[in-house]
């Protein structure tokens, strides 16, 4: 008796390590998002999004969005883990909601359904998805704060928080233990991920868009480069040339934070001297913007010039 026992502790213990195995493997996102110009870029496309209706606004959106990726302490550990009790209060210190009680991954979405929106989506289009018709759900209905649900199944249960996409993938936050991740998936490695489970949109914004929020292919970066220009007043900018651009807007901001705008709104080519800076300033930030004829947008890091 003993030894059967013994047996089937083993084959139990090697059964929940393939099992667990399986579950963080089918977590894996496409990759891992780290880019500043990239995080601007998917941040500038949920103003793209459609939001009348929703009882929030693109501004609201972007705001907890660009929190959670940027600021919040979830970034290095997220205390309601998959293994822990079920939760229905939800706080980083700096957002607190009540909410349907839930753990991990669920969790996190819940919690960030009611930060954008104050409330929970209900299903939109719950079946086994193909990547062809994933990608008309998220195109369509897909808004900043959305839950992507993924059912229980052979393979994986999995909850994604949708930010924005474009023709290739989407962005979401996420939750893979310990932490929150920003990640990026493209349409067939999620369906390929899935398993053949069933997976739905929690839809809390039913607002209908009308297309891709993101213009550009995601591989785009424009990176600038400050000098000075003529005289000490002048800061002269270069960039890079992005295909598809129809022009480009340059916006600057005092180091001292006490007057930022538009330097100029149009801009043809791919330099640009700004003039007329107040030289006792210590410093200035640039940030050039690159727009394509559908209004989408590949926003720069900002660059630095030190006035002095």
């Amino acid at each position: 008796m003993n030894k059967r026992i013994i047996s089937f502790a083993i084959s139990l213990s090697i059964l929940l390590t393939v099992f667990s195995a399986v579950t963080l493997t089918a977590h894996a996102s496409t990759r891992i998002v780290t880019s500043d110009s990239e995080i601007n870029q998917l941040l500038d496309a949920i103003d793209r999004q459609n939001f009348t209706g929703s009882g929030t606004t693109a501004a609201k959106a972007k705001e907890v969005i660009r929190h959670f990726i940027k600021a919040s302490s979830f970034r290095n550990n997220f205390p309601y883990p998959n293994s822990g009790s079920y939760v229905s209060y939800v706080t980083d210190g700096v957002y607190s909601q009540n909410i349907y009680p839930s753990k991990g991954c669920m969790a996190y979405c819940y919690y960030m359904e009611r930060n954008v929106y104050g409330r929970d989506g209900e299903r939109r289009d719950q079946r086994v998805h193909t990547a062809a018709t994933l990608k008309a759900l998220l195109q369509t209905y897909g808004q900043a704060g959305d839950h992507i649900r993924i059912s229980p199944g052979n393979v994986i249960e999995h909850s994604l928080t949708f930010i924005s996409c474009n023709d290739s993938g989407f962005y979401t936050l996420e939750y893979m233990t310990p932490k929150i991740y920003l990640t990026y998936w493209t349409y067939s490695d999620f369906i390929t991920r899935c398993g053949g489970n069933v997976s739905w949109l929690y839809d809390t914004n039913t607002a209908t868009n009308s297309g891709a929020n993101i213009n550009y292919p995601i591989n785009n970066t424009l990176t600038v480069s400050a000098a000075q220009g003529a005289d000490a007043s002048q800061v002269k900018l270069s960039w890079n040339s992005i295909p598809g651009a129809s022009y480009y807007k340059v916006y600057y901001k005092r180091g001292d934070g006490t007057k930022e705008g538009w330097d100029s709104t149009y801009v043809s080519g791919t330099s640009f001297t700004s003039l007329g800076n107040d030289t006792k300033q210590s410093y200035y930030t640039f940030t050039v913007y690159a727009v394509n004829s559908s209004g989408g947008t590949i926003t720069s890091g900002s660059v630095r010039y030190n006035m002095r």
